[in-house]
């Protein structure tokens, strides 16, 4: 169920990622990282931070820890979405659940201070990765 969901969720299709999900569930498996990162992944990219974090809020009331890619994916729809302020939350939440961020933690917010024309936010963003001792990646100098 999780690999069928994953494919749909690969190509954006939240409703049937969401529905093989659900399929798993009635046959008795319990949702897993994956499960639930499949899930926020196809939200993100049908541009619905909103609901990609709420799976990772409902991953978290079922008592399944996210992941470094849990996080760096609601990160990035919100990203996307062109929400710079909840994307930065989500790093602080990261951070918080003593998960270290990571390059793609980083890349996202980078980016939507380049799309935006905003050099000196995607400095501000380039300098939070040397908080955490990251070297910028050529993705992050040329996002």
């Amino acid at each position: 169920y999780n690999t069928v969901a994953d494919a749909f969720a690969k190509i954006g299709d939240e409703d049937n990622a969401k529905r093989w999900l659900k399929k798993g569930e009635d046959a008795g498996l319990t949702l897993d990282a994956t499960s639930y990162t499949s899930a926020i992944n196809a939200a993100g990219r049908q541009g619905n931070p909103e609901v990609a974090a709420s799976w990772l809020e409902r991953m978290e009331a079922d008592s399944v820890t996210p992941d470094e890619i849990a996080y760096n994916s609601v990160i990035n729809a919100y990203a996307r979405s062109g929400d710079e302020e909840s994307a930065r939350r989500y790093l602080e939440k990261m951070a918080d659940a003593k998960l270290r961020p990571d390059g793609k933690s980083f890349v996202p917010l980078i980016d939507l201070c380049a799309r935006r024309r905003d050099p000196s936010g995607a400095s501000r963003w380039l300098e939070a990765m040397a908080e955490y001792e990251l070297q910028p990646s050529a993705v992050a100098y040329t996002a």
